[in-house]
């Protein structure tokens, strides 16, 4: 309310944050204050915080500051945050954006940094929010949004995503085989934080994320083939499929920061509702389901 907005839109916008949600009373979304650079400054805070684990809230109130800061999914968790506002930033600085009211302007470096960390935060964190149209960004900035909306915020909160914490045991993995090449004899235990994780946590983890793959390709064919001929590109089409698998929201081309899914036929709908729920249940708590001995409990 402080920052500019009335109470109604104030309390709605408190709730879409903090339960990184998306949704706005205003059609262009948080864009419509971007007059404001304060309403900004309190909605950028509250979307990270809304995506750390909120068990490590739990430990803050008992005063483990030294187990917070050293815990390796947050830091890695700021440190996208962090490099990903940045190169956007450094890319958008002095181009011509335009936000999603339809106004255009040519950002300082304050209001690049501004642009980015807003757009970041809110597609890391699976908000869904929105200030400028970052379709209309270069290839190269929209390149590092698609990697952040597939990480998805932190383990334990309210972010969707692939969360922070897959990524880090899957490039600790990745490294481990890289320097089993060299040093073939060596024994060491992958460890996450101290704690040593098991082979089946990293196989379970690879799954998770070869599962997803093959979820976002299937959900971009199927509603490649049931929107009527020619109305839906590639783009969308897998952006469309992308972003509802990880609870985003926005994608790009058909599906935007200033678009909607309003175009799409009754069965593609159904295809697109079908994944947000695998995405927010993590896939196979809801794939279960087609197994009969699910049913049957033989």
């Amino acid at each position: 309310r402080f920052a500019g907005m009335p109470w109604f839109d104030g309390l709605c916008h408190t709730f879409a944050t903090l339960g990184t949600g998306g949704f706005s009373t205003k059609n262009a979304s948080m864009g419509h204050y971007h007059g404001s650079g304060w309403t900004d400054a309190v909605t950028i805070p509250f979307m990270v915080l809304a995506g750390v684990n909120f068990g490590l809230y739990y430990q803050l109130a008992r005063g483990r500051f030294a187990a917070v800061s050293r815990d390796p999914e947050l830091r890695l968790y700021l440190g996208l945050l962090t490099a990903g506002t940045l190169l956007i930033a450094a890319v958008t600085w002095g181009q011509t954006t335009t936000l999603t009211t339809g106004d255009a302007y040519a950002p300082g470096v304050v209001d690049a940094a501004r642009d980015a960390g807003f757009q970041v935060a809110s597609v890391v964190t699976t908000t869904g929010f929105a200030t400028v149209d970052f379709d209309r960004w270069p290839f190269f900035a929209k390149a590092v949004l698609l990697g952040l909306l597939l990480v998805g915020g932190c383990a334990g909160s309210t972010g969707g995503g692939c969360k922070v914490v897959r990524v880090l045991v899957v490039a600790k993995a990745l490294w481990a085989e890289a320097e089993r090449t060299f040093r073939p004899n060596v024994v060491k235990p992958m460890r996450v934080g101290g704690a040593v994780v098991d082979a089946d946590v990293v196989r379970a983890v690879l799954l998770y994320l070869i599962t997803v793959a093959l979820l976002v390709g299937t959900g971009g064919v199927a509603l490649t083939l049931l929107q009527p001929a020619g109305t839906l590109d590639a783009v969308t089409a897998l952006t469309a499929s992308l972003t509802t698998l990880m609870n985003v929201g926005p994608g790009f081309g058909g599906v935007g920061a200033v678009q909607n899914y309003g175009f799409f036929a009754t069965p593609s709908l159904a295809v697109l509702s079908l994944w947000m729920c695998l995405g927010r249940l993590e896939v196979f708590a809801l794939l279960v389901l087609i197994f009969p001995k699910f049913w049957t409990g033989r």
